[in-house]
């Protein structure tokens, strides 16, 4: 009799230390704040940054004003006073084009405007009233840099050059390039009008997600009827990798070029103004070319959907979910940049190491999570070199997480007891 009540004495003791255990998880779990493993910003952030590592032979330019980007990552491999603000000359037709081929379809007619036809500076010698394609047009605009073609394309577009560059100047403002200020379609001086060398190349990294644009800058010669347009960009054909561009003169701007150039899968955006004279500027633009492509290539860093390791969170009441990114990372780096890059992936607000070259899964563990659907944000990827941050980008998990909820406890809790009643 007295073994009967110890057991069951013991039994009951076993249960009452069950439930109180549960009720302890599950007042922690209420008490303690759900640790937010979402960022905020869920958007990807590029840092665009100069090479921090000494390069031999860093080019020294006539150029008042320079930059070279890498046109996918926007990293910035070279610059010159690139953030000073600069007139653009007829380099100001990259963002003409631009705005008429998303507004205009390249076989509708305008009429050419006594306006048009009397604007001063290279011309393609439009006549008043003559009717004539916009893409005749666009390609003595970019080719010949006709300032009344671009006049004729801004009043055909927008009704006249005024709306037009309101246009132009909405455009810049939606791509970043915060310190230009357009005040007509051709690039002729004024005050008011005026750019950096760092606006200009996104303005063309822009201009460049559009094959007829590539394609009208890309062009050496091109007939329009009666009329034959030369490009005036001399390293079409001279300077290996160079496909397309833009020139540009004025005396207060100098000579001015913008240059587009693939070489072994990697693109670059040239930004030169200022140059004294046309040698110098083609000087310039060859060395500054060939030093970039000599010094940097493209490292192919991470592929989309590399999973970097597997979410854990222990009070979910799902299983852990794999942790991927979600693009390709190539990024343009010298030898020495890339020996010395750092890697570091934060999940849950833990940070862990994660190495480039040859990335090894990891187990990232959390005590409590936040209800989040399948490929949701759960951290962020971080590349550096030192201190300096080349490239960040979200992370996501790739499946469900639920946290326990208090029904879910208490059923742990009633399994628990229904155990404990089996051993008498």
């Amino acid at each position: 009799m007295n073994s009967l009540i110890k057991n069951e004495t013991k039994k009951v003791v076993l249960i009452i230390i069950a439930i109180i255990f549960t009720l302890a998880t599950i007042l922690y779990t209420v008490i303690k704040p759900i640790r937010e493993q979402q960022k905020n910003n869920t958007e990807t952030i590029r840092t665009d940054t100069k090479h921090l590592y000494t390069l031999e032979k860093e080019p020294l330019l006539s150029a008042k004003h320079c930059i070279v980007t890498e046109y996918e990552s926007g990293r910035i491999l070279y610059e010159k006073n690139a953030f000073r603000k600069s007139a653009m000359a007829s380099t100001t037709k990259i963002m003409t084009a631009l705005i008429v081929l998303e507004n205009c379809k390249l076989t509708e007619i305008t009429t050419v405007s006594s306006y048009a036809a009397s604007i001063d500076g290279s011309e393609i010698e439009l006549k008043s009233g003559e009717n004539i394609s916009v893409e005749h047009l666009l390609y003595g605009l970019m080719l010949e840099s006709g300032n009344d073609a671009a006049t004729a394309l801004a009043e055909h577009t927008a009704g006249s050059v005024d709306d037009f560059c309101v246009l132009m100047n909405d455009k810049a403002e939606q791509i970043g390039a915060n310190e230009t200020n357009f005040t007509s379609p051709h690039g002729l001086d004024d005050d008011e009008h005026y750019t950096t060398a760092y606006d200009l190349a996104l303005i063309t990294k822009e201009a460049l997600k559009n094959d007829t644009f590539r394609q009208i800058i890309g062009t050496k010669h091109f007939t329009a009827g009666k009329r034959h347009f030369t490009n005036t960009n001399a390293f079409l054909g001279n300077v290996e990798g160079v496909d397309g561009g833009k020139t540009g003169f004025t005396n207060n701007a100098g000579r001015c070029i913008v240059l587009t150039s693939e070489r072994e899968g990697m693109r670059i955006i040239t930004v030169l103004f200022g140059c004294p004279d046309n040698l110098n500027r083609t000087i310039d633009g060859k060395k500054v070319i060939d030093f970039i492509y000599k010094n940097y290539k493209v490292y192919n860093l991470f592929e989309k959907f590399t999973k970097l390791g597997t979410l854990d969170i222990k009070k979910s009441k799902t299983p852990p979910s794999d942790v991927i990114i979600t693009e390709n990372i190539r990024l343009p780096l010298t030898q020495n940049e890339y020996s010395n890059l750092t890697c570091k992936t934060e999940v849950v607000g833990k940070i862990f190491e994660t190495n480039v070259n040859s990335p090894e899964e990891s187990t990232f563990n959390a005590f409590t999570g936040k209800n989040s659907p399948k490929n949701s944000i759960c951290g962020r990827l971080t590349i550096n070199i030192e201190d300096e941050i080349l490239y960040q980008t979200d992370i996501i998990h790739t499946s469900k997480i639920a946290e326990k909820t208090f029904a879910d406890y208490l059923t742990e809790i009633l399994k628990r007891y229904a155990f404990l009643l089996k051993f008498k």
